[in-house]
């Protein structure tokens, strides 16, 4: 999925204009997200995370209709694991089913901490229940593509051998609607080159990449990922 001496990039779009155009700049893979649709209808990324609809069904409509069939490159299903509803096994034969080549845990909750963070892996509704998703989806024959943000949960994703490592820094500081997380760049670049080192002893065979945060332009794309030596950008 890379071409040589090349970055991959991921694109995470809502939309089917934005995929192809995604797809023409040279992106190796895209990433359905409903964060991406909340975007193009106006909201921020964090609404995403929000009960504002049923993600699973949400992201899915989109995508069928606007983004497979139509580009060449492998497209990831965000799937949101959360839901209490769903039963794993069925949701990944499904994702599986629709011509997706791979998932990724989003929304997840590694972007809650706290007293609600630790009552979502109480309740088995949290980044555990990610992690089992992205393990299982393996036995489908999806490709996995994992965020993460913490070395525990870096840890936690390794030893459910994905293949793709996405080390998040927060939600996007850049745009009209982005969030500014005051984490200068340069200590991104070092922490994602500590983390990456880690990966590559544990599981030599894992694509690491970077997302979010201070990281909002193609300058600041090539610096991180020279200093930390990351395989590529969402």
């Amino acid at each position: 999925m890379t071409r040589r001496h090349e970055l991959l990039v991921g694109a995470a779009i809502g939309l089917g204009m934005t995929a192809r155009a995604a797809a023409d700049g040279g992106a190796d893979f895209l990433l359905a997200l409903n964060a991406g649709r909340l975007r193009v209808m106006g909201a921020p990324s964090l609404a995403a995370m929000l009960p504002i609809c049923d993600s699973n069904p949400f992201t899915d409509t989109f995508a069928r209709r606007e983004i497979l069939d139509r580009v060449a490159i492998p497209v990831f299903f965000g799937a949101a694991a959360c839901d209490p509803r769903i039963h794993l096994t069925a949701l990944l034969r499904h994702i599986r089913a629709a011509g997706y080549s791979g998932v990724t845990n989003f929304p997840s909750a590694i972007h809650h901490d706290g007293t609600f963070r630790a009552a979502l892996e109480a309740a088995g509704l949290g980044f555990a229940r990610e992690v089992e998703m992205l393990r299982e989806a393996r036995a489908h024959g999806l490709s996995t593509l994992a965020y993460a943000k913490t070395r525990s949960e870096v840890d936690a994703m390794l030893s459910a051998g994905v293949e793709h490592l996405c080390l998040n820094f927060g939600w996007n500081a850049g745009g009209s609607l982005g969030i500014p997380g005051g984490v200068p760049l340069d200590d991104v670049a070092e922490r994602a080159r500590r983390i990456f080192a880690r990966v590559r002893r544990i599981a030599p065979g894992t694509r690491c990449l970077v997302e979010g945060g201070p990281i909002i332009d193609p300058t600041h794309v090539i610096r991180v990922c020279d200093a930390s030596r990351a395989d590529g950008y969402v």
